[in-house]
């Protein structure tokens, strides 16, 4: 008796333990989630400057070598037009704190600067925002069916310190050993069944609305970039 008490202890840590991770794991996915369906709140703008041909893909970061001209200052912009070492330039500028956009909107300019005077192809832009949105898209997908994952393992668990329990059959305490099972593997489906509840609400609900959003905004900001980037790289 005592024997089963002790396997039946460690059955209930290990299992309330994996309640708790679950829960853990889906609310720090549940964040990233948030995260990734946010990631176009902060958006970008396309500026246009000046710029040395001898700073060209020098620095990682090109606005550092940029001068930006407000619109008032016309003479200021045909003045720098007579110096042939002085080139205008188009990019990209982050307008919040979102890591994702930040970027995005560093490896547009990246591209640009580096692929300055030549012919633009703008798949190459779009290719920029899509592999950044799916290495976001991509972590969140792979955590999602975790919970359920650790459920199916604790319901494992709980058979497995079940049978331990269990006496040889006919011995004087085998019906003992059947309420130890029965009572473990009851303990194991409540982690089985947080593990399903958590992977249904973080898939077929929020990751799924994430998606619809993501993709729309994603859309938003190509068609931007297009109707400002690309007049400004052919003129």
């Amino acid at each position: 008796m005592e024997h089963n008490s002790v396997i039946y202890g460690f059955e209930v840590i290990i299992i309330i333990s994996v309640i708790i991770y679950q829960v853990y794991h889906s609310v720090v996915t549940y964040k990233n989630i948030v995260q990734l369906k946010d990631v176009f709140n902060d958006s970008f703008v396309v500026k246009t400057g000046y710029i040395e041909k001898d700073k060209l893909g020098r620095n990682a970061n090109p606005n550092e070598n940029i001068v930006f001209i407000e619109e008032s200052e016309d003479n200021s912009r045909e003045n720098l037009f007579l110096d042939q070492n002085i080139v205008r330039l188009s990019i990209t500028e982050a307008t919040g704190n979102s890591e994702t956009v930040i970027c995005i909107s560093k490896n547009i300019n990246n591209y640009l600067v580096n692929n300055h005077g030549a012919p633009v192809n703008f798949s190459i832009i779009r290719d920029i925002i899509e592999r950044e949105v799916d290495i976001k898209d991509e972590e969140i997908s792979q955590a999602t069916p975790i919970p359920l994952y650790l459920g199916l393992a604790a319901t494992m668990v709980g058979i497995i310190f079940g049978l331990l329990a269990m006496p040889k059959l006919g011995g004087a305490n085998f019906s003992e050993g059947i309420d130890y099972l029965i009572q473990g593997v009851r303990l194991a489906m409540l982690a089985s069944l947080m593990g399903l509840s958590c992977t249904t609400i973080l898939s077929s609900f929020l990751y799924r609305d994430a998606k619809k959003k993501i993709q729309r905004d994603k859309s938003d900001k190509i068609s931007y970039l297009q109707a400002e980037l690309l007049p400004e790289l052919t003129a």
